[in-house]
């Protein structure tokens, strides 16, 4: 009796062993889709940004159904790091501004001719003298202004503006801005940015920053397109970001579903055709010299209730040939949802033209151990997976707190999407989940076989008590 029972244990944890193997982790054909991932084979750890198409596919998000496997159909370690958003942080600090007049008897040629003018700086760069630029009779305002950023120019990510007076822009002009090095040789950095100030209906429009979209050199040249036209200025702050500078945003619009809908505002509604981790939103309005007040919402499911994420003032007005434009609306960063609605609060804000809806967004970096042997697959798409099961490697926790160490992380390419399991692995598995119940069932029947070990023990110890 006893070798029989032993038996039976055997076999149940053979049962169980298979079970579990049976349950180990997913398969690349639980995948709907897949991305080869090019490597060169000498390094140990690959980085790449996800493409586009992976937003696109996942079912429950880029944290839950992914996998990178191998060219044995094993998943090989992974991470992924959120895309980095700006600071929070600001450092302000006003910088030298010289502004540049035309020498005496000098006109504006054709095409806009640049004046020669002389500067001189100490031993540090900086601006210590300008010659060749003073007021020539019956100049009002200056052509250009010449910004010193200083030493670490880098870090700056925009200009302030200032105005000499508030009525001293009454309207609003363009600015382009121009770089450089050494002061001899320019190059465009911004190639126009609205600015000025403009008052309506009670409200006042005031457009004071200049973005800068990539680090910039130390010294910097505004040139107004109206030199005369162009508010004087009384100084300049640049702006400095606290940590590095984020990689820029990708502009995705969205397909516009519905609307106008309900009883209220108008309304519309958008959907991203993807899961994107949206950090700002654009709303573009479909007419010039249209002005709304937006309400920006968002929700996942179409039974979720909608959730405020922003609001604000957009315009679009035209001013001297050309357009005033306000479109952004601030957001909560990182927002996952696949639906958005835009709500027009007051009356006659586009007429009965919808706006259109933008969603701007900063890619994960995935990072990948080579384990294995190359080809590599970034497995995505899949309603049938959990989240991922198991240690990280220590490697890629190495990475992670030591931004040193990513000089040792190679990058990878991303080839043309292919399909595994196709779309229909998007949906939740309606079949009989055998596996599952097999594996409870042998759970059940372990624990019963256990009870009855117990029990005969019981019995037998009872008995021997008895004598």
């Amino acid at each position: 009796m006893t070798m029989k029972k032993a038996k039976a244990a055997a076999v149940l944890l053979a049962v169980l062993a298979g079970g579990a193997r049976a349950q180990a982790g997913p398969a690349p054909a639980d995948f709907a889709f897949a991305i080869p991932l090019e490597v060169d084979g000498d390094g140990a750890i690959y980085a790449l940004p996800l493409p586009e198409a992976v937003y696109r596919a996942v079912a429950q998000g880029v944290e839950v159904d992914l996998r990178v496997f191998n060219s044995r159909g094993e998943v090989v370690p992974h991470r992924l790091e959120a895309p980095a958003a700006p600071g929070p942080g600001r450092k302000l600090r006003q910088v030298p501004v010289f502004p540049l007049h035309r020498p005496a008897g000098e006109a504006a040629g054709p095409g806009g001719t640049v004046p020669r003018v002389h500067v001189t700086t100490d031993a540090r760069g900086s601006i210590i003298d300008i010659s060749g630029s003073a007021p020539a009779r019956g100049e009002d305002r200056p052509w250009a202004w010449l910004v010193d950023l200083g030493e670490s120019p880098g870090a700056v990510r925009a200009l302030l503006l200032h105005w000499a007076r508030a009525e001293d822009a009454p309207r609003m002009g363009a600015v382009k801005v121009e770089q450089s090095e050494d002061l001899a040789r320019w190059r465009p950095l911004v190639p126009r940015a609205a600015v000025g100030r403009l008052e309506f209906g009670g409200r006042v429009l005031e457009r004071n920053r200049v973005e800068l979209p990539r680090a910039p050199a130390r010294y910097l040249r505004l040139v107004p397109e109206e030199a005369g036209a162009f508010p004087r200025l009384r100084g300049v702050t640049a702006v400095r970001g606290t940590g590095p500078r984020p990689a820029p945003l990708h502009w995705t619009p969205a397909r516009r579903v519905r609307g106008p809908v309900g009883q209220g505002p108008p309304a519309w509604e958008f959907d991203t055709g993807g899961r994107f981790p949206v950090e700002r939103v654009r709303v573009r309005l479909p007419e010039v010299n249209s002005v709304a007040e937006v309400v920006v919402s968002a929700r996942d499911g179409a039974q979720d209730a909608w959730r405020v994420r922003g609001r604000g003032l957009v315009y679009r007005l035209r001013l001297d040939g050309g357009e005033l434009v306000q479109e952004e609306v601030p957001v909560a960063a990182a927002i996952v949802h696949r639906r958005w609605r835009v709500e027009l609060l007051g009356e006659g804000g586009t007429g009965n033209l919808p706006p259109a809806l933008e969603l701007g967004w900063r890619p994960h970096r995935l990072l990948f151990v080579a384990r294995g042997d190359a080809p590599f697959r970034l497995a995505y798409g899949s309603a049938r997976v959990g989240p991922p099961r198991g240690v990280v490697a220590p490697l890629l926790d190495a990475v992670q707190r030591d931004g040193n160490s990513r000089q040792f992380v190679k990058q990878a390419r991303a080839g043309t999407p292919v399909t595994l399991g196709g779309e229909d692995r998007l949906r939740p598995e309606r079949v009989v989940p055998w596996r599952r119940w097999i594996l409870w069932a042998v759970l059940v029947a372990g624990v019963l076989l256990v009870a009855g070990l117990v029990r005969g023990l019981y019995r037998e110890f009872s008995r021997g008590t008895g004598r």
